[in-house]
């Protein structure tokens, strides 16, 4: 190039011209990708669009397809089995979400006439009960009860009973997104239906157990075994009939409870031990 060089069009400076044998591209031709580079993760991972109260949104593939397969599951006798077997995987149905409290120390309100909170206990089993009145003592105890099986501290107020519901909602809302956590959302999402001519409010997991249920009623085999599966699974067992509860008056001194509750654990052991 001469001295009288002009900078213009299709002449950059020469200070910024690639210098002669150095390649422009430093980091080299980038590898061609072949079938053993496929993205495994971000490709099924990757959020799809779907359609929701007539509004286009994305959401995870896991969840999508779940959705899709608890709204197969509440007609399909395979689908209904196959949701609930997933359900069952990520303990979204287990004996302690749906199994009632069997034994344990329960504390009779003063507020309650004692005849009327004993038939409510064998109406609907131990409290807190529906409606206003909840079976449990309204205001903290003067004393600690702890559980007849060593598992930690009995819930025996209302306020209790909120204050446990409220953290676990909040931590519910802390944890990230996971398939279980998906799981267990789709199962307890609530439905208006109608069943045998009364209308009632009942889960996706529910819907599934009941057409597994008429489907085993219309002589379907595999409805049958697996029903006769998750009975087996999750009906109380024969020895559950000893349990009982500790009825202790809410009047009660702290060395009468903690006198009730190691009779009631010494009752238990010797049961446990024949």
């Amino acid at each position: 190039m001469s001295d009288d060089y002009e900078v213009g069009f299709g002449k950059p400076p020469k200070e910024t011209q690639f210098k002669k044998g150095t390649s422009g591209n430093l980091n080299g031709r980038p590898r061609a990708r072949t079938g053993a580079d496929t993205e495994v993760i971000g490709l099924l991972t990757e959020h799809v669009p779907v359609k929701s109260a007539g509004c286009t949104t994305t959401m995870d593939p896991f969840e999508a397809g779940l959705r899709k397969l608890a709204q197969n599951a509440m007609h399909k006798l395979k689908d209904a089995i196959n949701f609930v077997e997933f359900c069952e995987k990520y303990r979204a149905l287990s004996v302690e979400k749906n199994a009632k409290q069997t034994s344990g120390v329960l504390i009779i309100p003063r507020a309650w006439d004692h005849d009327e909170w004993m038939a409510m206990l064998h109406k609907y089993g131990a409290p807190p009960w529906p409606g206003k009145r909840s079976g449990l003592i309204e205001g903290p105890p003067s004393y600690s009860i702890p559980h007849p099986c060593g598992v930690g501290r009995l819930i025996v107020t209302r306020q209790e009973a909120k204050d446990a519901e409220a953290k676990k909602k909040a931590r519910e809302k802390l944890r990230p997104r996971t398939r279980a956590s998906a799981v267990a959302a789709v199962a307890h999402e609530m439905h208006e239906v109608t069943v045998a001519g009364k209308n009632e409010r009942l889960s996706t997991v529910e819907l599934a157990l009941l057409t597994i249920r008429n489907h085993m009623l219309q002589g379907n085999s595999s409805a049958l075994k697996k029903f006769s599966e998750i009975l087996d699974r999750y009906q109380p067992s024969a020895s559950d009939g000893r349990r009982g509860f500790l009825l202790i008056p809410e009047t009660g001194t702290d060395e009468e409870v903690e006198r009730e509750i190691e009779e009631s654990q010494k009752q238990w052991r010797e049961q446990a031990s024949n």
